[in-house]
């Protein structure tokens, strides 16, 4: 585990594995160790770095309540101490909040992409038999989306998900 200071906290946060810089963010409430299931699959294709937000983990709680911005400049502090200049970026809730989108790859303004030498198209799903057959299963890894879903639907928000296709 390493640490940075950005602004008024302290920032705990890894990087394991090689190649392209992916910057993992949790949702509000949940830890860095929370990638732990995906992290031995995604280390054989990107330097994972992941990190605690602020009052989270082993990141401290300044007082006073924390605004997005702070949160966003704690990624790109994050960022800016492992000399990433451009990374992709998997984010879960509040995590994929775009506040700087010009440091992060976005899969539907790029859907070229590539994990280690193999080489994909990313198309959003957007048939909802296949969406919802596809969320189903990322229920099954990750509960909190079933939460999410739970607050979301009512107001017509969703999580964007994507399928990966060999080019």
């Amino acid at each position: 585990m390493h640490t940075l200071r950005s602004g008024d906290a302290t920032i705990a946060y890894d990087i394991d594995g090689d190649g392209d810089p992916l910057l993992l963010i949790m949702g509000l409430g949940a830890d860095r160790r929370m990638w732990m299931l995906q992290l031995p699959v995604l280390t054989q294709h990107f330097r994972c770095i992941t990190f605690d937000n602020r009052g989270i983990g082993d990141s401290t709680a300044p007082e006073g309540p924390f605004t997005m911005e702070q949160m966003a400049a704690d990624a790109l502090a994050v960022l800016d101490e492992a000399q990433v200049e451009r990374a992709h970026v998997l984010a879960i809730s509040m995590g994929g909040a775009p506040m700087h989108p010009q440091w992060y790859y976005n899969l539907k303004a790029h859907p070229e992409c590539e994990l280690g030498d193999e080489k994909f198209l990313a198309s959003e799903i957007t048939d909802p038999d296949e969406y919802a057959r596809v969320y189903g299963l990322a229920e099954q890894v990750y509960a909190g989306w079933s939460d999410y879903r739970l607050k979301t639907d009512p107001i017509g928000r969703r999580i964007p998900v994507f399928r990966l296709k060999p080019r």
